[in-house]
């Protein structure tokens, strides 16, 4: 590693001879000038999928790109003139997302927050698009995330998830059907499809919908606990009522 550079800022502590000094990666990001990160996920595929159903113009609108790792799906609205607010809690992914965004020089349109899902909800901001993608799987409450979701998004909600290959409102423990090696440190819940779509609409969201389900044209093969199931909502009128926002003194005898 070189010695620390006058262009280091807040997540990338050193600058990188190689882009494995950065690694281990997750996404695969062209940038633009013959290199590519070592990931196998590309989120230019996933973009893909929700192209159709997003403006043809994006300039100007805001995105919230939630556990946003490398910033694979963060670049794709940032090169066509959106301002994202791309947030994970991981240290080495920001560091790579910090990296890849300076590469491609998009530091006016991309800001950078560690934080969780939950912390989220204080953002004290809405937005055009949220991207909740490959999450809820991570997460104890993944309807609680939801909820408090919709109150962030104003427009559309991209969701993509591993689910269940099973039929009705149903929910899978993941370590019944993958191997501790392809577990890693995942853990929680896969529901079905339908539980999925239900779980949305319950969250608010007005006609959830099923757009894609993987392998989708260009993935990577050999990716285990890559995502299944990519769904898209429209915000919600009336947002879910959240539990800890109630007032409990006033039931109190």
């Amino acid at each position: 590693m070189r010695r620390l550079s006058r262009r280091t800022t807040r997540w990338l502590a050193l600058e990188p001879d190689s882009l494995e000094d950065l690694g281990p990666w997750y996404h695969r990001i062209d940038l633009g000038d013959g290199r590519v990160t070592p990931g196998k996920r590309d989120q230019r595929l996933v973009f893909n999928i929700y192209e159709p159903y997003l403006p043809k113009d994006l300039s100007g609108l805001r995105v919230l790109d939630l556990g946003a790792n490398a910033g694979g799906m963060t670049v794709e609205f940032a090169a066509r003139g959106a301002r994202v607010l791309a947030v994970d809690y991981n240290m080495t992914y920001l560091g790579q997302a910090e990296y890849v965004i300076r590469e491609m020089g998009l530091q006016n349109l991309v800001e950078l927050k560690r934080d969780d899902v939950f912390g989220c909800y204080d953002l004290g901001r809405r937005f055009d698009v949220v991207c909740f993608l490959g999450l809820s799987y991570h997460l104890r409450y993944p309807q609680l995330a939801l909820d408090m979701i919709s109150r962030l998004c104003r427009g559309k909600l991209l969701v993509s998830s591993q689910t269940a290959p099973l039929d009705g409102l149903l929910a899978e423990n993941r370590s019944s059907r993958l191997t501790e090696r392809e577990l890693g440190e995942l853990s929680g819940y896969e529901p079905t499809e339908e539980l999925f779509l239900e779980m949305i609409a319950h969250a608010g969201f007005r006609d959830p919908q099923l757009v894609s389900t993987a392998p989708h044209p260009g993935e990577a093969p050999g990716i285990v606990c890559g995502n299944r199931s990519y769904f898209i909502a429209d915000s919600a009128i009336k947002p879910r009522p959240l539990p800890f926002t109630r007032d409990w003194s006033k039931s109190r005898p």
